[in-house]
């Protein structure tokens, strides 16, 4: 995981960076714990501008890697998993001061990131 982070997600989000230890070996999903154990769901990385986050899809797209997206009113998240299957996100936080309704609750929607670009791109 940490050669996928520094050369697929370091280069589109440089905003936020999370260190992370992580063995030299790759564990197979047979051997990890059942669903609802204890640990580490995902990691996730903020990127400065919604035109990063295209990018960042773009990116994660092409290798196969971008496993969801969604629209959560004040963020827009993007789903992956790394090649040893471990789940993270890369989202983009809408400017406070255009939250409106989203200030105190968060919807699960369809991410339309042309819709977001256009209503949000080039600031």
């Amino acid at each position: 995981m940490v050669h996928f982070v520094q050369n697929v997600l370091l280069p589109v989000t440089p905003v936020a960076y999370a260190s992370v230890a992580v063995s030299s070996g790759a564990t197979s999903s047979k051997s990890r714990p059942p669903l609802g154990s204890p640990g580490l769901y995902h990691l996730a990385w903020e990127v400065p501008t919604i035109e990063d986050l295209a990018a960042a899809r773009a990116t994660l797209a092409d290798l196969g890697a971008l496993i969801g997206e969604s629209d959560h009113g004040a963020t827009k998240s993007l789903y992956a998993q790394d090649p040893d299957g471990n789940e993270f996100e890369v989202m983009w936080l809408v400017p406070r001061d255009q939250w409106g309704e989203y200030e105190h609750s968060a919807v699960i929607e369809r991410l339309d990131l042309e819709r977001e670009l256009g209503r949000y791109g080039g600031r």
